[in-house]
C-alpha cells in the first residue's frame, strides 16, 4: 500500500480496541498532564517568590506579575485549536516533540531572564506554546485507544495532574528556599524535556483522508487574490467548520467559556491571600488539598460517567455551580480549618468539570469531529482564563485584599451552570450490554439530543442519525512508524 493510501485511511467508523498498548499510552499522557499541570497549579508558589525576587517597589508589581502565569496558561489552551490542525497536517508525534523542544527552552530561558518583561516572552508566551503543543496530542491519542472506557481512562491521565498538584508546591517550595528561582526552573525544564518520552508512544491509529498537496491550492501566480483563496482552500481543507452547526456543542463552548473566567483565580492568588489573612498559615498545604481531592473526584466522576445512562455534561453543569459558590465563599473562611474544608469541594468540582472535558467533545460531536473540536474549546478558554488573574492581582494592588476578587470570580461558573440549561436536550451515553447483545457495536456511544442519536443531532436544524461503518484497517498515518 502506497504512502499516501495508508495517509488516506479515514477515522471514520474506526472502533479503539479499548486496551493493549493504549494503556502504555494512557500512563504516558497521564505523566504529561502531572507535568504540565503540577507547573501551572502551583503558579501561586511561583508567583510569591516572583514578587520577592523582582521587586522594586511599584505599586502595580502584583498585577504585573500575574500577567507571567496568565500568559502561559493562556497560550496553554489558546494555541490548542492551531495545534489541532497541526496534528493533521504533521502528525500526533511530530506536533508533541516540537512542544517538548519550545517547552523546555522556553522555561530554560526563564532562568536567565532579569526581568519580569522578559519573563512574559520566556515563561509565558514559549513555554506556554511548547506545553500547548504538547497537551493536546496527549488528550486527542486518547480517542485512538478507547471509547467505551473513555471516561474512566481520562479519569486516570487527569489524575497525574492531580497527583503533581499534590506533590509540587512542597517540591517548589523547597526547591525555591534551597537553589533558588533561577535553578529551579532550570529543574523545571528538565521534566518538561522528558515529556519527548511520552511522544514516543503515542502511535497513531488511524489517518486522515486528506490530500497534502499543496501546489495543488496554490499556484505559481502573479495574481496575489488568487493565491491568497488558494491558501485558504488548501488551509479550509484541515478546519472542521461543521462543528460549529452542532447546537448542543456550541452552548456547551460557550458555557466552559464563561465559566473559566473565574477558574484559575484560586489558583493563582489562594497562596498570597492565605499569607496575607493567616501569616502562620502553610498555604502549599491547601493547593495538595485541591490536588487529593481533585484526584479523586477524576476517578470517581470518570468511572461514574461511564455508567448507562449517566449524563456528563449534567455532571459538569453541577461542577460549575458548586465550584463558583466555593469560590466566593473563601473570604468568608477565617480559619484555616474552614478555608481547608472549601478546598476540598473546590477540588472535587474541578476534578469533575476536568475529567467530562475530553469525553463530553467526542460524546457530542464523535471521533472525527472530537479532534478539532477539543482543541476549540480549550483555545477559546484561554481568553477568559487570561483576563481572572490579572484581573485580580489588580484588585489587590487597589484594595490590598483579594475579597472583592473571590466574590467576583464566583459568578462566572455559577453563570455558566444556567446557561447549559439551553441546550436542546439532554446528553446521556448509552452502551451495549456487556455481553455483547444489542444494536449497536459493543461500546459505542450515542448521544441523545432531542430524540435523535449520535453526534450529527441538532446540524443544521435537522436530527437525524449517521450510521456506523465497519472498521477499517491499515496504517494509521503518515508519520506513523511500527
Amino acid at each position: 500500500m502506497s504512502k499516501e493510501k495508508m495517509a488516506a485511511q479515514s477515522c471514520k467508523g474506526f472502533v479503539p480496541a479499548d486496551g493493549g498498548w493504549g494503556w502504555v499510552v494512557c500512563w504516558m499522557s497521564f505523566w504529561t498532564n502531572a507535568v504540565i499541570f503540577g507547573m501551572l497549579n502551583s503558579f501561586g508558589i511561583i508567583y510569591v517568590e516572583m514578587l520577592r525576587v523582582f521587586d522594586n517597589g511599584e505599586d502595580d508589581l502584583s498585577f504585573r506579575t500575574s500577567w507571567v502565569g496568565a500568559l502561559q496558561i493562556s497560550m496553554t489552551f489558546l494555541m490548542s485549536p492551531v495545534v489541532s490542525v497541526l496534528v493533521d497536517l504533521l502528525g500526533i508525534r511530530t506536533t508533541a516533540f516540537a512542544g517538548v523542544v519550545i517547552s523546555t527552552t522556553g522555561m530554560l530561558a526563564s532562568s536567565f531572564v532579569p526581568t519580569i518583561s522578559l519573563l512574559y516572552l520566556t515563561y509565558g508566551l514559549l513555554t506556554g506554546l511548547g506545553i500547548s503543543l504538547v497537551y493536546t496530542p496527549s488528550m486527542i491519542i486518547l480517542g485512538h485507544y478507547f471509547k467505551r472506557h473513555l471516561g474512566v481512562v481520562n479519569g486516570i491521565v487527569v489524575f497525574g495532574s492531580a497527583v503533581s498538584t499534590m506533590i509540587m508546591p512542597f517540591v517548589l517550595q523547597n526547591l525555591l528556599v534551597n537553589v533558588g528561582l533561577q535553578r529551579t526552573m532550570r529543574i523545571m525544564a528538565g521534566l518538561l524535556a522528558s515529556q519527548g518520552v511520552c511522544a514516543v508512544t503515542w502511535k497513531p491509529q488511524y489517518g486522515r483522508a486528506k490530500d497534502r498537496d499543496f501546489g495543488r491550492y496554490v499556484v505559481p501566480s502573479s495574481n496575489l487574490v488568487e493565491s491568497v483563496a488558494g491558501c485558504g482552500k488548501w488551509l479550509g481543507r484541515y478546519v472542521n467548520t461543521t462543528i460549529w452547526r452542532n447546537r448542543s456543542y456550541t452552548v456547551w463552548v460557550t458555557a466552559m467559556v464563561i465559566a473559566f473566567t473565574g477558574y484559575f483565580v484560586p489558583f493563582a492568588h489562594l497562596v498570597k491571600h492565605t499569607k496575607d489573612v493567616m501569616p502562620d498559615a502553610k498555604p502549599e498545604v491547601l493547593i495538595m488539598v485541591i490536588g487529593a481531592s481533585s484526584g479523586v473526584s477524576r476517578l470517581l466522576c470518570g468511572k461514574i460517567s461511564d455508567l448507562p445512562g449517566m449524563s456528563r455534561v449534567r455532571m459538569q453543569q453541577a461542577a460549575f455551580f458548586m465550584l463558583g459558590l466555593v469560590t466566593a465563599c473563601i473570604p468568608l473562611a477565617r480559619t484555616f480549618w474552614a478555608l481547608a474544608g472549601l478546598v476540598v469541594i473546590l477540588g472535587v468540582c474541578d476534578g469533575c468539570f476536568i475529567c467530562m472535558m475530553a469525553p463530553i467533545a467526542f460524546d457530542l460531536l464523535g471521533t472525527e469531529g472530537a479532534l478539532q473540536g477539543l482543541g476549540a474549546v480549550l483555545g477559546l478558554m484561554a481568553f477568559p482564563m487570561t483576563i481572572g488573574p490579572p484581573v485580580a492581582g489588580l484588585i489587590y494592588d487597589l484594595t490590598s485584599s483579594y475579597d472583592i476578587a473571590f466574590y467576583v470570580s464566583g459568578v462566572p461558573p455559577i453563570a455558566a451552570a444556567f446557561f447549559i440549561f439551553l441546550m436542546p436536550g439532554t446528553v446521556t451515553r448509552r452502551h451495549s450490554d456487556l455481553d455483547g447483545e444489542s444494536k449497536t457495536n459493543k461500546g459505542d456511544i450515542e448521544i441523545t439530543v432531542n430524540g435523535c442519536v449520535n453526534p450529527s443531532c441538532g446540524v443544521d436544524g435537522v436530527d437525524h442519525v449517521t450510521e456506523t461503518n465497519p472498521v477499517q484497517d491499515g496504517d494509521k498515518e503518515n508519520d506513523a512508524t511500527p
